[in-house]
């Protein structure tokens, strides 16, 4: 019986990973098709994916025991890769490019938000205040992805901004119990992050 459970879960996770594989792999045709992307351009950016990948999976063997340093890599990766790819696309592509990444994340960030307050057992009037928030902090990070597209690091100051305030106003609806549920799943997200 725990084998057949074992193999449950295993079967379910490949589930999972290959449908993840299979949206990320549709949004960057539909990102492909919005940025109308040169012959060489998307040459480019098929051989700095396929670079940047291959350093992930280097730096997840090198880092493999020390968390910290795996974050520090694959942030320093990111931004490395940001610039080669901000590098081969024009001003108006790297904006559309940019837009629509935040697009995506908003969608995922709806969902979790919705996740979260069914686990965190909201009432009907926090959930209505906790989804009001998000809306407002996705409005601002929205707003600031157009304000600073071209300037990453104005742009992270000013979602930095906007996060605390968003954590701010959610810390002012939460009973001492959810604000502990809330810890315990944002370090249980951060042991066994969703790709």
């Amino acid at each position: 019986m725990k084998k057949l459970i074992i193999a449950l879960l295993v079967l379910i996770q490949l589930g999972a990973n290959a449908q993840n594989k299979e949206e990320k792999g549709k949004f960057r045709e539909e990102m492909q098709a919005a940025l109308k992307l040169t012959a060489d351009q998307s040459a480019q950016m098929k051989a700095i994916h396929q670079e940047s990948k291959k350093a992930h999976e280097e730096n997840k063997v090198k880092y493999a025991t020390d968390k910290k340093a795996l974050h520090q890599a694959n942030q320093a990766l990111r931004k490395e890769t940001e610039a080669k790819i901000k590098a081969i696309l024009s001003p108006d592509q790297y904006a559309t490019m940019v837009k629509m990444k935040e697009e995506k994340r908003s969608e995922k960030v709806l969902k979790r938000a919705n996740e979260t307050s069914t686990k965190l057992g909201l009432s009907a009037e926090q959930n209505t205040k906790f989804l009001g928030f998000v809306a407002t902090r996705e409005q601002k990070m929205k707003a600031n992805y157009t304000q600073f597209a071209n300037d990453p690091e104005k742009l992270k100051e000013a979602n930095k901004t906007a996060m605390k305030e968003f954590k701010d106003q959610v810390k002012s609806i939460l009973s001492k119990e959810q604000l502990e549920k809330m810890k315990e799943l944002k370090k249980m997200n951060h042991e066994h992050p969703k790709h």
